[in-house]
């Protein structure tokens, strides 16, 4: 592993700026992410949308000062954000995620379930490391590659459940 030296360590920022950015954009805008969880059915949206960024900052603080096992809690909390989306999919929710705040316009799909898929992925790498070490090239590399696969999948996805290239507007769960 010497040749990809560093690469949990990299992983683990790569997943705090995820988290960092996830909660910066939830506190930008607290009541566009609370409307949006109401509409996911989330319980207590205000509360959540006050809970869940603190959480997601904390985690990207931890991921960079403690990445093994921060990037446990990381992995387990990204498992339960996935399968409340998927139970979200599969009732037929259409509305958008807003797991990266309240502006989000996308609706609900599985390109949300394969973006927390490739987090999983991620967390599970930063959990291999014991401590911060610098990347070696290589682990550099890597990852550029991993993480240009994991946006483009996740975007191809995307447009695939929206039948366009741009964001599709957001829709109403039935009975709203």
């Amino acid at each position: 592993m010497s040749t990809l030296r560093g690469l949990p360590y990299l992983a683990a920022v790569v997943l705090a700026g995820t988290f960092l950015v996830a909660a910066i954009a939830k506190w930008r805008d607290p009541a566009g992410t609370a409307r949006g969880f109401r509409t996911l059915g989330v319980p207590s949206p205000w509360r959540t949308a006050r809970l869940v960024p603190a959480v997601e900052a904390a985690l990207a603080v931890g991921l960079l000062l403690v990445p093994a096992g921060m990037a446990l809690l990381a992995a387990a909390l990204l498992v339960a954000f996935t399968v409340f989306l998927g139970l979200r999919l599969r009732a037929g929710v259409s509305a958008a995620c807003h797991c990266f705040g309240g502006r989000g316009t996308d609706p609900l799909s599985p390109a949300d379930l394969v973006r927390n898929l490739w987090l999983i992925a991620t967390a599970t790498v930063a959990s291999l490391g014991d401590w911060p070490q610098w990347p070696s090239p290589a682990a550099v590399l890597v990852s550029v590659v991993v993480a240009l696969v994991a946006v483009a999948s996740t975007r191809v996805l995307r447009r695939r459940a929206t039948g366009g290239p741009g964001p599709a507007p957001a829709t109403r769960p039935a009975g709203h």
